[in-house]
């Protein structure tokens, strides 16, 4: 493996760790069995089959703040020496908190992947347009949102969501705690 091909796995790994931090209050902690989670949010799942219009439609109906979706990948259709002008899009758009794109040679297109962030129905909409406009393709994969719910109500969604043959899981968002060091 070349040297800058470890620098930039490297750098990768470091950028997911700080991207992935958030501070979090001590008054927005819980206890459940030992685990500490954020109160007023959950995390919900999707099977690999569900599109995201109709995850997204569900979340919608149940009238829940989506803090951020992720785990969506797609495959453009653009020519594949358009990855630079899908780049330059997709920084374009103030939802989109980070993004995956190359060359993928299975799929002998450009793979993109993004987490959105703050998404309500004229965010979407417009992710839906950017869609078209990009030429993505969805593919198969679990699509992962973040919501916030009420406070003390962590539990009855987590539930109401498993009700739902589309959901593959819902959970607390769990705080974990690494220590490092002695």
């Amino acid at each position: 493996m070349s040297k800058n091909l470890k620098f930039c796995i490297y750098l990768f790994v470091i950028c997911l760790t700080f991207l992935s931090c958030r501070k979090i209050d001590n008054n927005e902690l819980h206890q459940d069995t030992n685990n500490n989670f954020v109160s007023g949010e959950i995390n919900v799942a999707f099977t690999e089959d569900t599109k995201l219009s109709d995850a997204f439609n569900l979340v919608d109906s149940l009238n829940l703040e989506i803090r951020k979706i992720w785990g969506q990948t797609y495959v453009s259709k653009l020519p594949t020496d358009s990855i630079t002008f899908i780049s330059s899009y997709l920084h374009s758009k103030n939802y989109i908190e980070d993004e995956g794109i190359f060359f993928d040679d299975e799929l002998n297109g450009t793979k993109v992947s993004c987490t959105l962030v703050d998404v309500d129905r004229n965010i979407f909409s417009d992710w839906e347009k950017s869609i078209e406009t990009l030429q993505l393709i969805e593919l198969p994969c679990v699509i992962v949102f973040y919501l916030k719910t009420p406070i003390d109500s962590e539990k009855y969604w987590i539930e109401k969501f498993k009700e739902y043959q589309i959901v593959k899981w819902a959970a607390l968002n769990d705080i974990r705690v690494i220590e490092t060091g002695p």
